[in-house]
């Protein structure tokens, strides 16, 4: 078996363990616990990360510093900034996946936000949010304050 199927295998194995223990956690002892449990597992692995050592490259190739240390990170920025913009394909393609993406992305969270607006109560007074479907609300007798106030802007009056 070669070493990149063992890999996604595990990675794969591991998503589908975890959801599963995941849901476990959280219906026998509840979401608190299970976010407990989560956030020290996360800081377990950042400290693995952190134990782990890689060797420092050396500076006498293209990728070192003038001193021949690792290069800062500006330096990276614009070096890769460079690449980027002298091979016109990436970036007419980069731009073409940008409209596309506003394009497509920007109605739908338009719409999102605006089911959020109309499914508060007294979010909009135009439409209501049910079962995730769009429709005017029902309609509703004015209250006798609100008939009053309509009555005398009606007579020309003001209160």
């Amino acid at each position: 078996m070669s070493a990149n199927a063992l890999n996604r295998m595990a990675a794969n194995g591991a998503m589908i363990g975890g959801a599963a223990l995941g849901g476990v956690v959280v219906g026998a002892f509840g979401p608190g616990w299970g976010l407990a449990i989560d956030a020290v597992t996360f800081a377990c692995a950042g400290l693995l990360f952190a134990l782990v050592r890689v060797p420092a490259l050396s500076g006498s190739g293209a990728d070192g510093a003038a001193d021949g240390g690792k290069p800062g990170l500006l330096h990276e920025l614009r070096e890769g900034w460079e690449e980027f913009v002298l091979r016109r394909w990436v970036w007419v393609i980069v731009l073409g996946f940008d409209f596309l993406n506003a394009a497509f992305s920007g109605p739908h969270a338009c719409a999102r936000a605006r089911r959020r607006v109309v499914s508060v109560p007294g979010g909009s007074p135009c439409a209501t949010r049910t079962r995730g479907r769009t429709s005017p609300p029902p309609p509703q007798r004015p209250s006798r304050p609100q008939r009053r106030a309509a009555a005398s802007a009606r007579a020309g009056r003001c209160r």
